[in-house]
């Protein structure tokens, strides 16, 4: 082999290895590229947890309000049910109660009626 195809093979050898270090130098880069793109996907995981348990205590807080509401709202009905059923079940009891004490009163003032009447007769010289 001659010098100058030694110095030929020599200058593609130098030719493949700068090719070489350009190419492991681009591959570097986007390693680099990919180490921040994975570091921001982690960020962003990390940050829909985060809004996932926000998101879950927030649904949380609403649904317990909700059913409070809803039970509030349905014992507010039954006691108004219950006021109701109680206030029918009375109506009847009272008025028979004021019947009584209406005849009672009149019988009460018959009999006044009736002890003036025979104190009055007694009370009459014969």
């Amino acid at each position: 082999m001659s010098e100058q195809e030694l110095f030929g093979l020599m200058a593609v050898a130098q030719d493949q290895q700068q090719a070489a270090a350009l190419t492991l130098q681009r591959l570097e880069a986007q390693q680099a590229e990919l180490a921040g793109i994975i570091g921001k996907a982690r960020s962003a995981v990390e940050a829909m947890n985060n809004a996932g348990t926000a998101s879950a205590v927030l649904i949380e807080k609403a649904t317990k309000n909700a059913v409070e509401k809803g039970v509030q709202s349905a014992l507010e009905g039954i006691q108004q049910q219950a006021r109701s059923a109680l206030g029918d079940s009375v109506n009847p009891a009272m008025k028979a109660l004021q019947g009584i004490t209406a005849r009672a009163e009149q019988a009460e003032e018959n009999l006044h009626q009736a002890a003036k009447s025979i104190s009055w007769r007694f009370s009459r010289p014969n």
